[in-house]
């Protein structure tokens, strides 16, 4: 049975950890293991990992699993105490060893855990000798769960002081049937108790863990520093360990070796991407380029890339728009050369250009008010698959796209069959685009400074509740005098907000509001309504649309 290795996610700075630590478990693992992230509960204590930490850990084949922090929710170091008992849904068909890693480590080197962690209980001994009860503490300890003095001594592998066992338990090898994860739990919570016990936070789970591993009756063999090289206190050898434990970014910054790690992890793996650039701490590391594959919006053809001057664009897609309808729509629309614009965009991105009626208006609409800004930062809120994220880009604005969708749209598998739903990072095409994969509400932006934020028919779908809770956040990120811009679905022939979503009846029409109860709320929100435009009757569509402008005031 192949090994299970454990490891934490929550969400916050281990997010992009657990994320490293499984790809680079993918890459040099020299033997089949079952990798499970296990995620704190409950959330209200916790939070949840973020969208795109969740898919790109399933894009590693990391299985999740909950787990609960059996000492204090306010110690939130002994959430690696429930890694060595996960449900057992997430064990498959079993094991008969467990794994247990921090989340800040990176495997640099051939692994073998069925063989490197073998035995009853591995781990290493502690870099310095941190305990500061000596062996006076360690002794009355042992005798408090009436166990004999241990008769074994260990060596902190920095420092080099002799001292009674003592690991560090960022690296844990045991036995799947020994039980130490409740033992340990339960030492925990006892020396806790324990007022005359010195460093009890943070190193409680290390005090815990020899007495634990005693009261298992199990023989620990100890691991050398390859299998949990200290990086934080010590640089890198031209060899790199297994299991590197560099416990923050500075280090891998600091490091050339790890950095050249990191970018090739995600090189290899595009998913980590967007987990590492939205933790701050992450952000100095050089990733690689983005990989784009249609460089300055000219798509490759069979024959290869476009040629730098090719000016047409090439053949359109089965879903693109019917060429009658584009003639059309050009004919009647009051931007004629901007949609012209959007339209070549969309093609060389995406091969197609929406069929939705309604969109060769909304879109020249939004990019016509948000393009007349020059320069700034502009939110697109609901994103999906539009060419407007990328037309603003071309504008020169730096724009963010917003988007919770699940389905995740990856363009070097190709767009054939693409619609305008799903979540799409618009850098593989612009630069400065950056996209998130998550709620509008949990995106955190300074205030006042964006210069628009706009959303295409989006924020009408969802419920007068949720919607009313957002509009206070997007005002908040305008700048004064920025602007608003929002096209919504109406009832035909009436005032009444679109009260459906997926096929489904969001709530009732009286509940839901109309146009006027939108207003009233935008102004409650410190937001000045200015120009509407009406689309009514159009072909093929089921609902009208209407195109509101509002400024901040």
């Amino acid at each position: 049975m192949p090994p299970v290795i454990t490891f934490v996610c929550q969400r916050g700075e281990l997010e992009a950890k657990a994320v490293l630590l499984a790809a680079s478990l993918r890459r040099h693992l020299a033997t089949p293991a079952d990798l499970v992230a296990c995620l704190p509960t409950p959330e209200a204590a916790w939070g949840r990992p973020s969208r795109a930490a969740l898919r790109a850990l399933a894009t590693l084949r990391v299985e999740v699993a909950p787990i609960r922090n059996q000492i204090d929710d306010r110690y939130a170091i002994g959430n690696k105490i429930g890694c060595l008992d996960p449900p057992r849904s997430a064990l498959g068909s079993g094991t008969d060893r467990i794994v247990f890693l921090d989340s800040d480590i990176l495997c640099m080197a051939r692994f073998d855990p069925a063989v490197q962690l073998a035995g009853d209980f591995r781990a290493k001994p502690t870099d310095l000798a941190n305990f500061a009860g000596g062996a006076e503490a360690w002794a009355r300890l042992y005798r408090l769960f009436g166990l004999p003095d241990p008769v074994r001594r260990v060596v902190a592998t920095v420092s080099g002081d002799e001292m009674w066992p003592y690991f560090n338990a960022g690296v844990i090898g045991v036995r799947a049937d020994a039980g130490l994860a409740q033992a340990w739990a339960d030492c925990c919570r006892r020396i806790d108790a324990e007022e005359w016990v010195p460093s009890r936070r943070p190193h409680l789970d290390q005090i815990a863990l020899p007495i634990a591993a005693a009261r298992c009756g199990l023989e620990f063999t100890l691991l050398d520093e390859s299998l949990n090289y200290p990086a934080k206190l010590r640089p890198l050898r031209p060899t790199p360990p297994v299991l590197c434990h560099y416990h923050n970014a500075s280090v891998v910054i600091r490091e050339p070796a790890l950095a050249r790690e990191v970018a090739s992890l995600v090189e290899e793996h595009p998913a980590l991407r967007p987990v590492l650039e939205a933790d701050p701490a992450w952000r100095p590391v050089h990733l690689p380029a983005r990989r784009r594959w249609w460089a300055g919006f000219r798509r490759p053809t069979a024959a290869g890339p476009a040629a730098a001057g090719q000016a047409s664009a090439p053949a359109p897609a089965p879903n693109d728009i019917k060429p009658e309808a584009l003639a059309d729509a050009l004919a009647r629309s009051p931007a004629p050369e901007e949609l012209r614009s959007l339209v070549d965009v969309s093609r060389r991105c995406f091969g197609w250009f929406t069929r939705h009626p309604s969109r060769a208006f909304e879109y020249p609409w939004v990019t016509g008010r948000a393009a007349r800004l020059r320069s700034g930062h502009v939110v697109d809120v609901g994103a999906g698959i539009s060419p407007v994220p990328l037309a603003l880009a071309l504008h020169g604005l730096r724009v963010t796209t917003v988007d919770n969708s699940d389905l995740f749209r990856d363009p070097a598998a190709g767009t054939t069959g693409w619609n305008e739903w799903g979540f799409l990072d618009y850098a593989v095409f612009q630069s400065a685009i950056r996209s998130v994969n998550g709620d509008a509400a949990d995106l955190e932006l300074p205030d006042g400074s964006c210069a628009a934020v706009y959303s295409i028919s989006v924020l009408e779908h969802v419920p007068a509740a949720t919607r009313r809770r957002l509009w206070p956040r997007l005002a908040g990120w305008l700048a004064p005098g920025g602007l608003l811009l929002l096209t919504v679905d109406v009832i035909p022939g009436t005032e009444l907000l679109w009260n459906r979503a997926a096929g489904e009846e969001v709530e009732p029409t009286d509940v839901h509001g109309d146009l006027a109860t939108l207003s009233g709320e935008l102004a409650a929100a410190g937001l000045v309504a200015g120009e509407r435009v009406d689309l009514r009757g159009l072909s093929g569509m089921r609902a009208d649309v209407a195109m509101l402008e509002f400024t901040k005031a």
